[in-house]
């Protein structure tokens, strides 16, 4: 029983542990097993430059320049990452205590800074040798540390070694850490194009403070070097598009495409919830159509085209990446789609939204990927808050007209392809092989509905062009007509057979072959040829092609060996020259 549990006599209660003979334990902590947890917890590599920008930031830098390059290290190619700030910098027992150390913050105590755990600086012991150079008000240190990981797997806690240096830096503050080996040496999520987008979508660096208005505390600049690429300097805060004229304005502009190009943002700054008046958010919700994102976002890959598992690229669908994020400190943490209850037309509707939710009282998990440690009630609270919101966006957009707009692009590209198509149409006519018979025109067929037409009028004006008549047609079905003998009554059901029309007779038919009397061709390809063997849809369904002639007239069947029922060919183009001595010019 625990000796604090209500079933113990009230005088024991107030005994103290000392008095009634009870040891004090401390709880000890593995602290090799701690680091190796928190420095594996960072499940992207990219984070550790999430964390060090913020570190910078909270140390009052105004410049920070970032390296990924390849080295020889040791007589091996090594990836090298190298970070340097002009921030206010470390005394040698911060760099020993706070740098190293495991959830010791300088920033916790200090609303207006982001760091707050003590955890993302050790997403740097994922390295093979982590160096740290800094300098604080003239005075400079230095810490090395090698294979920090090899060591923690050995459940051994890494070994740090930290010396007084000489002032590297003239006349001002400032770190730099340069990392080599980091990530096992896998370079591949270290281009430039992969780096800038992190940046700007998961750091400060990409704050969605501008958007509100709101100033930094500080000017930031941030540059950024990977591989061969030429240094170069990224703007401050989350890209978003200008927004777009009214929608008749642009429709008269871009009538094919004036929702794609739309953009309107809907801002909702310091909002105060009513169960938790003390908690203040920030939303910005940006409706935007797809060729307005990919005009400033060239990682979105080609419309229409799947990303193949393990291609070489980091670029994503829309999907993939838009709809409402999450924000802490103006940085994004987490996309919340499934806080988006209805918004637009369909299901996927919410790529149109390019939303961020920002509230400094969540609570985030310790590798900053998650608000899952805030409170269930205060989560709750704002999240219907927020589905209020997009709900009001959503009834903006429908008074503004903007699913009329998307009507009207419909409308509109209709009309063009309708005519488009015609003068298509047309050329093709005069393309087009025919023949004046009977006092009307009669055209060369390009495919079965075409051939179908043909012989019905040859039949209908020459009822002596086959042995059959035609009782039923229908494309649906599986094999295209019924026909009974020219001399039978139509109704006389148990004359009844099937009839194949094909454009081209090919090697394979794609219906079954064992009920067909006929098959009706403009003409046969030129791998079937006498004796070929041509398969029907069953397994062993197979019959040979054979060709006859009698006082120099072919005539063509589909015969099975063994069996006395064969298949008639007519051969359409063949018996139009012969019977009717009709040709196509």
């Amino acid at each position: 029983m625990c000796p604090y549990s209500g079933d113990m006599e009230g005088d024991k209660m107030s005994e103290s542990p000392s008095q009634i003979g009870w040891s004090l334990v401390t709880p000890d902590v593995n602290s090799a097993s701690e680091f190796r947890e928190i420095a594996a917890d960072f499940g992207d590599p990219l984070e550790m430059l999430r964390e060090a920008i913020s570190n910078s930031m909270d140390a009052g830098a105004t410049e920070m320049h970032v390296s990924f390059m390849v080295e020889s290290v040791a007589g091996a190619r090594r990836l090298v990452v190298r970070m340097t700030d002009n921030g206010c910098g470390m005394d040698r027992e911060t760099l020993s205590r706070h740098f190293w150390g495991l959830g010791h913050s300088t920033s916790r105590e200090d609303p207006r800074k982001i760091g707050e755990k003590g955890h993302g600086t050790k997403t740097y012991l994922r390295s093979e040798q982590i160096h740290v150079r800094t300098q604080k008000e003239g005075k400079a240190c230095e810490a090395i540390c090698n294979t920090p990981m090899t060591m923690l797997h050995a459940n051994k806690l890494h070994e740090v070694h930290v010396r007084e240096m000489e002032p590297f830096l003239d006349g001002h503050n400032g770190t730099s850490i340069t990392l080599i080996g980091y990530n096992d040496n896998k370079r591949a999520d270290f281009t430039q194009d992969n780096v800038t987008d992190f940046v700007l979508w998961r750091t400060k660096v990409g704050s969605i403070e501008p958007i509100f208005g709101i100033q930094p505390r500080q000017a930031f600049r941030f540059f950024l070097r990977c591989f061969d690429e030429t240094e170069r300097e990224l703007p401050y805060g989350h890209p978003f598009p200008p927004q777009t004229p009214p929608i008749a304005e642009l429709f008269a502009q871009f009538p094919l495409d004036a929702s794609q190009r739309f953009v309107k943002r809907f801002p909702f700054p310091s909002i105060a919830l009513h169960d938790h008046p003390e908690v203040r958010f920030d939303a910005i919700y940006s409706v935007e159509g797809d060729l307005a994102k990919r005009s400033y976002n060239p990682m979105i890959c080609e419309r229409r085209r799947a990303i193949a598992p393990g291609e070489p690229t980091h670029k994503y669908r829309v999907g993939d990446r838009y709809g409402l994020w999450i924000c802490k400190d103006f940085i994004p943490v987490v996309r919340k789609n499934n806080w988006i209850r209805s918004f637009g037309e369909g299901s996927n509707a919410y790529v149109l939204l390019h939303a961020f939710v920002n509230c400094q009282q969540l609570l985030l998990t310790a590798n900053r990927g998650d608000i899952a440690n805030t409170e269930p009630a205060l989560l709750a609270e704002l999240e219907a808050s927020v589905a209020r919101q997009v709900e009001e966006v959503d009834q903006a957009l429908k008074n503004a007209d903007y699913h009329v707009l998307r009507g009207l692009e419909d409308e509109h590209h209709t009309v063009q392809q309708d005519r488009a198509e015609f003068e298509r149409r047309k050329r093709e006519v005069r393309r087009r092989r025919f023949l004046a018979y009977n006092g009307s025109y009669l055209w060369e067929p390009r495919n079965e509905a075409e051939l179908y037409t043909l012989f019905v009028i040859l039949t209908c004006l020459h009822n002596d062009l086959v042995d059959f008549k035609l009782v039923d047609y229908n494309t649906r079905a599986s094999i295209d007509a019924l026909a009974v003998p020219t001399s039978s009554n139509c109704n006389a059901d148990e004359q009844c057979f099937f009839v194949e029309f094909k454009k081209l007779l090919e090697r394979d038919v794609n219906h079954t072959l064992r009920f067909l009397r006929y098959l009706v061709c403009w003409d046969i390809s030129q791998a079937v040829l006498d004796g070929t063997a041509v398969e029907g849809i069953e397994e062993g369904d197979r019959r040979l092609l054979e060709r006859e002639e009698a006082d120099g007239i072919p005539s063509y069947f589909l015969k099975k060996p063994g069996d006395r029922v064969r298949i008639e060919v007519i051969r359409l183009k063949e018996l139009m020259k012969r019977k009717l001595d009709l040709e196509f010019e």
